[in-house]
């Protein structure tokens, strides 16, 4: 399986389960509800790249861990997404152009993004000239741990959410 964020569904079974005792009108409620957390963990989790200039696209699943328990998997497969959120090594970055040197400029960047923080920012490119060297040795990335940031600080808004709704859709059933 993919890595991924989990939001587990906590303090739903009850409803959930009156839901499904209901029949299909509450199997939708139920599935409108976990389409409903995770549209705002998506959102979340598109704050880390919203000053990208490439779009990085989250998919979601609902998984039924038991027979009464269930989590929303979230996912993406964005190569530069995914190695940001674990973090690099130092490695040598070696040319393999024509002329055998790299082309960048030295000095002053800044990120756009920083290690547990669910946003991102304008950063800052190098400023202090144009360099060439035929390799240079990257210091590593330090991994933002977006997964686990999101599930700290924002798993029980998405629970609230899904929760919330559940509750009223299944009011709204059993007085119709």
């Amino acid at each position: 399986m993919q890595y991924g964020i989990y939001v587990e569904i906590k303090g739903l079974q009850e409803v959930y389960n009156k839901l499904d005792d209901i029949g299909r009108q509450g199997w939708e409620a139920a599935q409108k509800a976990n389409a409903m957390g995770a549209d705002y963990m998506k959102r979340v989790l598109n704050q880390s790249t919203a000053t990208w200039r490439h779009k990085v696209t989250f998919e979601t699943e609902t998984l039924q861990l038991s027979y009464k328990s269930q989590a929303i998997h979230l996912h993406t497969d964005d190569p530069i997404w995914n190695m940001l959120n674990k973090g690099t090594r130092p490695h040598p970055i070696v040319a393999h152009n024509p002329s055998g040197r790299l082309w960048f400029m030295a000095g002053g960047f800044v990120p756009k993004t920083v290690p547990w923080i669910m946003q991102s920012s304008a950063g800052q490119r190098a400023n202090s000239g144009w360099v060439s060297p035929q390799s240079v040795q990257h210091p590593g990335t330090l991994a933002r741990h977006w997964y686990d940031s999101a599930i700290i600080n924002y798993g029980r808004e998405a629970n609230k959410i899904m929760k919330d709704y559940a509750v009223n859709e299944l009011n709204r059933i059993i007085k119709n």
